[in-house]
């Protein structure tokens, strides 16, 4: 069985604030599913490369704690041999 892969994004879809959703990617062998994180931000403020956001202001830092025990969270899931079997499990995952 292969290891999931984690990955965070921007979606391409802003709300009424011009702020963008973050999703969190899963990639498991051929198989893939997003997951919302709850966490809105602006695209100016986001590093793709790091994927995460950029600064250091206190509200900054809170967002970014928060994608790390996501990811942390993910990390310590059980899969089974396919995630899309999965999608409700992964939806418990905080903010999904």
């Amino acid at each position: 069985m292969k290891n999931p892969n984690f990955s965070f994004f921007l979606r391409n879809m802003p709300n009424p604030q011009k702020l963008y959703p973050i999703v969190m990617s899963i990639t498991m062998g051929k198989d893939r599913t997003q997951v919302f994180t709850g966490l809105w931000v602006e695209k100016s403020k986001w590093n793709a490369k790091l994927k995460r956001i950029k600064g250091s202001e206190e509200q900054t830092q809170v967002l970014n704690d928060s994608l790390l025990s996501l990811l942390s969270h993910a990390r310590n899931h059980k899969f089974g041999p396919s995630i899309t079997v999965y999608q409700s499990k992964l939806d418990e995952l905080p903010g999904g």
